[in-house]
């Protein structure tokens, strides 16, 4: 877990940097958007997604942060994801498939069936990676969670919920269009003294 942290230190003069250089989808009209369930309708007819970009994590005095490649098949609930230094050195890979989640660290796998206990052990971040896949388009994961719009009415500008028995809330700051679809490209993650930072350079449906 040392190691782990190290690398996502390394990385985090880049992600600051990305900050000021990822490009604003501010000024995308919003005519014509669809509704939240037909928004929630596309969303589930998805055979698979894929998206890169910058993650940083905020803890206290700690900053760390990474570059991310994340595929996810949402039919099977198979996916891949990478995070790297933006000097390119793997932090490590993630692989599900058939239930079974098999982490990647220094040449050695590890596997367990619980996906957030297995990232939890090795970030120190306890992450609710199943509910993340729903979050990031803006969608309630569970029945406690409740997703909040702007003056549009129909866009996600925040999600509160209670995970691991205390809130977590998602901010979804900006968004840019992907195939018809309004799809954010800036979110913060926020759980105690946890913040999550995801800076989405390009998404891929």
């Amino acid at each position: 877990m040392i190691k782990v942290r190290v690398l996502l230190i390394i990385a985090f003069c880049s992600f600051i940097n990305a900050c000021s250089s990822l490009p604003s989808e501010k000024n995308t009209p919003l005519n014509n958007l669809d509704s939240y369930q037909e928004r929630q309708a596309k969303i589930a007819q998805l055979n698979q997604w894929k998206l890169t970009g910058k993650i940083a994590f905020l803890e206290g005095k700690k900053r760390e942060s990474a570059n991310i490649y994340w595929q996810y098949f949402p039919k099977t609930q198979t996916q891949q994801l990478t995070l790297t230094t933006y000097l390119g050195i793997q932090v490590f890979s993630l692989t599900s498939l058939d239930g079974l989640h098999t982490l990647t660290l220094d040449g050695k796998s590890y596997t367990d069936t619980n996906l957030s206990r297995l990232l939890d052990s090795f970030t120190g971040y306890p992450l609710p990676a199943t509910q993340l896949t729903q979050w990031l388009f803006g969608l309630a994961a569970n029945k406690s969670d409740q997703v909040h719009f702007a003056q549009d009415k129909k866009l996600p500008s925040r999600l509160t919920t209670e995970s691991y028995d205390s809130p977590w809330q998602v901010k979804y700051e900006d968004y840019q269009t992907i195939n018809t679809l309004f799809l954010a490209n800036k979110l913060t993650i926020k759980h105690q003294n946890l913040t999550i930072k995801l800076l989405i350079s390009e998404w891929t449906l």
